[in-house]
């Protein structure tokens, strides 16, 4: 009897030893994947975070130069009536000025587009019938050229598209690719120092395996051991 006592006690410290073990292997299985999961979800909030940083301080650099407006207008000649001439009208409706007017069809300048325009401000310049054909047909040979206040280089084309210049060593211009407007989204863009909340489900803790798991495995082994001792005792 004392044999068989002994061999229960034995046979139940090793069935429990081995199921605490799969219970604690379990435990770190799902631990390590909410965990990955978790980190996985942190990072690309992060990225995402970022990238609306970036982005708010483009559109900060955008904003006065999205908000000068050129527009091809007809004006009555002084000399000629009913005849209308081309000028090209050039609203700046920022705070700040505009300098450094010029204007080029293709390679060439647009003599006679020179100066600045005020905050608020407008002016209208004639210009060539070639031109006007070029501006009324969108071309992207026909540019408007300007420096904002931070003294960055623009170039505006007939559809709105900007183009920030880099003076090169030769005294040349570089300009970089077509970039829309940023107006509507300058006006409300979002704060780079006030980022906004993450979604509850992003930053989730590793939750512990669920209480049905552990009461299932509990009874699990309660079952085994009752088992194993009626064998030993009432049928070995």
């Amino acid at each position: 009897m004392i044999e068989t006592i002994g061999a229960v006690t034995g046979v139940v410290v090793s069935i429990g030893s081995l199921a605490l073990a799969v219970f604690g292997f379990r435990h770190q299985i799902v631990r390590a994947r909410l965990l990955d999961a978790r980190e996985q979800r942190l990072e690309a909030a992060e990225r995402q975070l970022e990238q609306r940083r970036v982005a708010a301080e483009r559109q900060a650099v955008l904003t006065q130069a999205s908000m000068v407006d050129v527009r091809l207008v007809w004006t009555p000649s002084r000399l000629n009536e009913g005849v209308k001439l081309p000028e090209l009208k050039i609203t700046n409706d920022s705070t700040q000025p505009i300098l450094d007017l010029a204007a080029r069809l293709g390679d060439e300048p647009i003599a006679g587009i020179a100066g600045g325009v005020a905050a608020g401000d407008s002016r209208s310049f004639p210009v060539t019938s070639a031109a006007a054909v070029g501006f009324a047909a969108g071309s992207a040979d026909m540019s408007v050229i300007f420096t904002d206040a931070a003294g960055m280089r623009w170039r505006r084309d007939p559809g709105g598209g900007l183009r920030e210049g880099r003076r090169l060593a030769d005294g040349s211009w570089a300009w970089a690719s077509r970039e829309s407007p940023s107006v509507e989204r300058a006006m409300e863009r979002p704060s780079p120092s006030m980022p906004p909340p993450l979604p509850a489900s992003w930053v989730a803790t590793a939750a512990e395996p669920s209480r049905k798991q552990g009461w299932f495995l509990v009874s699990a082994l309660g079952l085994i051991i009752g088992a194993v001792v009626v064998w030993l005792v009432f049928l070995r």
